[in-house]
């Protein structure tokens, strides 16, 4: 009788992990007997790969950065920080250890996290593994047992609880990673973009009105994460449906908003394609069964511009050209750089903007801000001072009305920001203000948003 997948997977495991011969034969009694016999050394030689895994986790990963990406407000009280949301915890940089002493708990980063997400270790670890590229494998033999026991076991798709606002994720998307507002808004609206209790961005796909699919990307731009919810199906990955016979495939779904934004910018219409974001490179399967699901006319390949996403492309243009003959394969490229996101930061970094677009740093924030206290208090003698120093930094005057018609509406909730220092209502309405904004590609000769494209038949 031949030995089965996993028995054969942990053949292949152990004789690469022990540097040994794997048995010539796939008969299950020999595989069984290999198995047993090195089972124990394989164990041990596993058990000192992941302390090592664990050190290097706990040397690489800081307890200030996971508690910042996690939502928490830090405050730093001397050699140490603490946490507003739970004041009788204390965090040692230099260490890089902590204690909560309403509890007792203490320890590392792994300690940490399991503590404040109610989250098993292993799994702790298994992730922050993954984020440094280490491959963590805890009792892999036992592991593989249970695996065996409960092959038709399917993990279910279990969504993150949403948070109470989703001002971190239009910030993120919008300012960071200059993703149009109106697209973002869209993508809420359609259920497919959403703020988790952490404040990473959630972006869902779903089949028959249920989420298959649901990938997380973090908003604390000083400590990148990003990563996709225990229980995906990868067959359908991050699938946006706009009723068309043409389908854009990208990496993540941050791509594809990016795109769509800057076919929005050349005044083109994103909606021509339903979208398609595969999680990466390797999982293309979702291609082809949304191919059998509707029988597309063209497949346009947005993969990253490396060798990974040339690797990618080619294997979904043999494969369709294969299996289905009359679809017509796209090969569009970035013009400057890797991916689309990075490209559409590269214009807005050569000057491309909307029109009258106003980037909400810190100093126009401030300014505004205080132009728009001055109108609240009907002192206009600051309003004009304030006025100027706009006209100075080259914001439009226009924003003036957006901060009236605010406060018109607003009025208590702008007065409470003021007192407490938020910035909340100024940048509301920027926000407000951008989303009204049309595009204005100026005089440039770089033409950057004309499709570079490779047609495949």
């Amino acid at each position: 009788m031949k030995a089965t997948d996993k028995q054969l997977e942990y053949a292949n495991r152990i004789a690469k992990g022990l540097n040994i011969n794997l048995p010539k034969t796939d008969e299950r009694s020999v595989i069984g007997a290999f198995i047993a016999k090195h089972k124990n050394e394989m164990d041990a030689r596993q058990k000192e790969i992941n302390t090592q895994i664990i050190r290097e986790i706990e040397s690489k990963i800081k307890i200030v950065d996971v508690a910042s990406q996690m939502g928490y407000t830090l405050k730093r009280e001397g050699w140490h920080y603490t946490i507003k949301e739970h004041d009788s915890v204390r965090i040692d940089v230099d260490r890089n250890l902590f204690i909560r002493y309403s509890n007792g708990h203490r320890g590392s980063v792994i300690d940490f996290i399991s503590e404040f997400n109610n989250q098993p270790k292993n799994e702790v670890i298994s992730e922050l593994a993954s984020k440094i590229n280490l491959d963590y494998n805890f009792q892999a033999s036992h592991s593989i047992q249970r695996k065996e026991k409960n092959q038709e076991e399917v993990p279910i798709l279990i969504l993150p609880e949403k948070g109470q606002n989703m001002k971190n994720i239009f910030a993120y998307l919008t300012q960071s990673r200059y993703l149009d507002s109106e697209i973002v808004q869209e993508m809420v609206e359609k259920k497919q973009l959403y703020q988790d209790q952490n404040r990473n961005c959630v972006f869902v796909s779903y089949k028959n009105q249920q989420p298959v699919f649901a990938s997380l990307c973090g908003t604390n731009t000083f400590l990148k994460f990003k990563g996709d919810v225990k229980g995906c199906d990868y067959s359908q990955g991050w699938f946006v449906d706009y009723s068309s016979n043409y389908l854009y495939v990208t990496e993540s779904p941050i791509d594809a908003m990016s795109k769509m934004s800057l076919m929005r910018m050349s005044n083109k219409n994103y909606h021509f394609f339903d979208q398609l974001s595969l999680s990466g490179v390797t999982k293309t399967e979702a291609v082809f069964e949304h191919l059998k699901e509707k029988k597309y006319k063209e497949i346009w390949i947005g993969v990253d511009a490396d060798k990974a996403g040339a690797d990618c492309y080619q294997e979904i243009k043999d494969k369709i050209k294969k299996e289905f003959p009359n679809v017509k394969v796209v090969r569009d490229e970035t013009k400057f750089t890797k991916d689309w996101n990075d490209e559409l930061k590269y214009l807005f970094s050569k000057g491309y903007r909307y029109e009258n677009y106003i980037n909400p740093n810190d100093m126009a924030l401030k300014i505004m801000e205080e132009e728009m206290k001055a109108l609240a208090n009907a002192d206009m003698k600051t309003a004009q001072e304030t006025r100027n120093l706009l006209e100075q930094y080259g914001i439009p005057k226009e924003i003036e009305q957006y901060m009236l018609q605010y406060l018109e509406q607003h009025f208590d909730e702008a007065i409470q920001d003021f007192q407490s220092g938020s910035q909340n209502s100024i940048k509301k309405v920027v926000q407000n203000y951008n989303r009204n904004r049309k595009v204005n590609l100026g005089t440039s000769q770089d033409n950057s948003l004309k499709l570079k494209q490779e047609v495949e038949f």
